[in-house]
């Protein structure tokens, strides 16, 4: 295929991609799969004939890649599950800890400001009485 072709195929592929993305609202799933398929064909880049795969376990691996994947975990990461306990862990008590400074300071601050009140209470803060202008008696 000459370079002059491959644009000229990449072109109408990006073309009906963008009248597929247009018609977003209307159904058209038969339209897409047949473009999501068209593109997996554009794309594949294995042999046309798997009887040329000279070894079997080549021709097993490229079976596989043409299937659907199926990924599987063996174990769990047992380390990093712990790394992540513990940092939360961690986290929770800085937490904790704030919450219970915040608590306290805001319990010190009510004490003083109780302490203030009743050290007022206790003193005799009872305006002082204007004194009386003196009047001259007559005399």
């Amino acid at each position: 295929m000459s370079k002059q072709q491959v644009v000229v195929k990449l072109r109408s592929v990006f073309n009906e991609w963008n009248e597929l993305k247009r018609s977003k609202s209307r159904p058209s799933s038969e339209r897409r799969e047949r473009f999501i398929a068209s593109l997996d064909r554009l794309f594949d880049i294995g042999v046309k004939d798997e009887s040329k795969i000279e070894l079997q376990e080549d021709r097993d691996f490229y079976r596989s890649m043409k299937e659907d994947r199926k990924a599987r975990m063996s174990s769990v990461d047992v380390k990093w599950v712990q790394k992540k306990t513990k940092k939360l862990k961690r986290l929770q008590g800085q937490k904790r800890l704030k919450r219970r400074s915040d608590a306290d300071i805001k319990n010190i601050f009510n004490k003083q400001s109780l302490d203030l009140h009743s050290g007022f209470e206790d003193m005799d803060m009872q305006p002082e009485p204007e004194p009386k202008p003196e009047t001259e008696e007559p005399g």
